[in-house]
């Protein structure tokens, strides 16, 4: 009998363990805000691809950007 109570505890503590997982969305935030972050990636790089006047403002201003990061 002990057993099989233990089989039942044991069960459900890996079933609560899975529910409390499976109900965590840290993760899931995370990819949303990288699924975001390439969207906008995508379309600065379509941009700059054009030409033009924004191309030049958008090549600039990733330049300084990164000059100001790297401190180049």
């Amino acid at each position: 009998m002990n057993a099989v109570i233990n089989l039942y505890l044991t069960t459900l503590s890996l079933v609560d363990g899975l529910r409390d997982r499976l109900a965590d969305e840290e993760g899931q935030t995370t990819m949303e805000w990288l699924g975001i972050a390439a969207v906008l990636v995508a379309i600065l790089v379509a941009f700059a691809g054009l030409g033009g006047d924004i191309a030049d403002f958008l090549r600039a201003t990733f330049e300084r950007l990164v000059n100001t990061i790297t401190g180049a």
